[in-house]
């Protein structure tokens, strides 16, 4: 037997080997990066590691007889994600609910019986699997009850790389003991997930409210817009690099110990970005249209990286880590010269519309910055679970365009 330290997923998917037994001892998806054991991807992607009548055994938490409504809709969308690549499936009840699966249904039983005999005629003396304790956990009643867990009328969204449900669901199962009412709040996104739109109408509408602000005093239209828009950048930037690094996870899995360099390569992106601005801004004689054009274009950056994140994740299996990690530090220098720039910029532009020189920097430093503590704090626990990572991309490409969009107008009279 060989001990092989390497990320299990990134082996699965390049590996030749091929194996009659996978037993996936992962923790609960608690984080997003655990989460990447539990999707249809990585299912589907141990297919190609198994032999003919090969299994696939996972666990998740749960108990032996009874389980509360987190724990049941946490099950159920794990076992429907698990069903939707091995078809046929059984359960073992536990402290852990053992679930093991096959693509034939012959490899499998539940009958405690047949797997007592199993275990006399390989002479195996167990300790804790006994003959008595298998008929215990193995009775009918008790195995119907979990597989009606796992029945739903409605469809499921499936635990994917991108739609990280499995990490919602075990979230909800963890915090549950503490906020009670946490399960009901997020059971009804198991059936859907909250429409692109929902999420568009509340851009506009937390855009507007700084918008009316402005409104309601002239004066400070304009460089209330400066503010917005260097706080929105903000707020898409933190968002980016978190995403970037959910990518990252998803296909190198080595998310620690490359922290540092994707971390490093967004700051000295943010770095070049704010000197190439100081170096040209003499040259700069419209610096309102290339404060917006920066704007812009990393709105329409952020629906690029939208359309290519599912092609992204499949990166693993394909590439060598450094690879991954050299497009991603790229990415994650772009991303940073974006900001580096339009906050540049932006104190240009606060200067001419009147604010001393003695403020700008930090007014607009602290914009900048609540914009990223935001997205920090909603990001990963919000809006990734409710909408998917992909159309969270498309919701910060948005809420650049429409921020855009009001500070184009509030601008035009300066």
């Amino acid at each position: 037997m060989a001990l092989l330290k390497a990320d299990m997923r990134r082996y699965v998917e390049s590996t030749r080997r091929s194996y009659d037994v996978v037993f996936l001892n992962a923790g609960d998806p608690i984080s997003l990066g655990t989460n990447r054991f539990f999707t249809k991807e990585f299912f589907h992607s141990l297919v190609g590691v198994l032999r003919p009548g090969g299994l696939v055994s996972f666990h998740v938490s749960g108990a032996e007889d009874m389980l509360g409504a987190a724990q049941a809709t946490y099950f159920r969308a794990m076992v429907l994600t698990f069903q939707s690549v091995f078809p046929h499936w059984v359960v073992y009840p536990g402290a852990r609910l053992r679930v093991v699966g096959s693509l034939q249904a012959r490899a499998l039983t539940e009958d405690y019986r047949v797997l007592s005999g199993r275990l006399v005629a390989h002479r195996i003396n167990s300790v804790y699997v006994r003959p008595d304790r298998l008929e215990n956990l193995l009775d009918p009643v008790r195995l119907a009850y979990f597989r009606s867990l796992a029945f739903s009328e409605t469809a499921i969204r499936w635990n994917r790389d991108l739609d990280p449900v499995g990490f919602l669901a075990a979230t909800a199962v963890w915090a549950t003991p503490f906020f009670h009412g946490v399960n009901n709040l997020v059971e009804p996104l198991f059936e859907s997930p909250i429409p692109l739109q929902v999420g568009i109408v509340g851009v506009c509408a937390t855009t507007l409210v700084f918008a009316g602000i402005g409104l309601l005093r002239r004066s400070v239209m304009a460089p209330l817009a400066v503010a917005v828009a260097v706080g929105s950048m903000g707020a898409a930037q933190m968002a980016f690099q978190i995403l970037l690094l959910f990518l990252y996870q998803v296909a190198a899995g080595a998310l620690y110990a490359h922290l540092t360099v994707l971390v490093t390569a967004c700051m000295a992106g943010l770095s070049a970005g704010a000197l190439i601005v100081h170096r040209y801004q003499g040259a700069l004689e419209r610096v309102f249209g290339t404060f917006l054009a920066v704007h812009g274009l990393t709105a329409v950056a952020l629906s690029v990286v939208a359309c290519l994140s599912a092609e992204f994740s499949a990166l693993g299996g394909l590439w060598p880590l450094w690879g991954v990690l050299a497009v991603c530090a790229a990415l994650a220098c772009f991303g940073g010269m974006a900001g580096g720039a339009h906050f540049a910029l932006g104190c240009l532009v606060a200067e001419r519309v009147g604010w001393s020189s003695s403020v700008v920097g930090g007014f607009l430093y602290g914009a900048d910055m609540l914009g990223a503590a935001v997205a920090a704090a909603v990001t990963p626990l919000i809006l990734v679970p409710a909408f998917g990572v992909q159309a969270v991309f498309y919701l910060y490409a948005f809420f650049l365009f429409f921020v855009l969009g009001f500070s184009a107008l509030s601008l035009r009279q300066v």
